[in-house]
C-alpha cells in the first residue's frame, strides 16, 4: 500500500468561515471545538525547514538584462509557522492579489504573451 498523504500532517477547514466572529484572529481560536488533540496532527515542513542555518540568511541582488525573455523567481522571507497571527490576513492579502492579477494580466500583457505570475505563501 502507499501512503500519498500523511493524515497526521493534513488540515482542511470545513464550514461557515464567513461566520467567524473574529476574522483577524488564528483560525485555531476560531475552531478550537472541532480540532482534535494537538498530539493528533504533526507540524507540517515548510521549505524554510530543509534549509541549513547559513542558507537561511542569503540575501542577493542579481541584476538581469531584462526578464522578459526569462524565467525568475523572487522570494522573500516570510511568517515562519502557520500559527502565527498574521497567517490568516496574509493568506487573504494574497487571494486578493491572486484574484486581480487574474483579471488584470490579459488587459495590461496582451492575452497572446506567454508571461504570468503568481503570489504564494510557502
Amino acid at each position: 500500500m502507499w501512503v500519498v498523504i500523511d493524515p497526521t500532517s493534513l488540515r482542511c477547514v470545513t464550514g461557515n468561515v464567513l461566520a467567524v466572529a473574529t476574522h483577524r484572529a488564528v483560525w485555531s481560536e476560531s475552531f478550537r471545538p472541532f480540532l482534535k488533540p494537538h498530539w493528533y496532527l504533526f507540524c507540517c515542513r515548510r521549505e524554510g525547514h530543509a534549509l541549513a542555518s547559513w542558507q537561511k540568511s542569503i540575501q542577493k541582488m542579481v541584476t538581469r538584462p531584462t526578464i522578459e525573455s526569462s524565467f525568475a523567481m523572487h522570494s522573500t522571507k516570510s511568517i515562519p509557522e502557520f500559527n502565527h497571527p498574521k497567517h490568516p490576513v496574509l493568506r487573504v492579502a494574497i487571494e486578493v492579489l491572486e484574484l486581480r492579477r487574474h483579471r488584470k494580466f490579459p488587459s495590461i500583457r496582451g492575452a497572446s504573451l506567454a508571461y504570468g505570475a503568481n503570489i504564494s505563501l510557502n
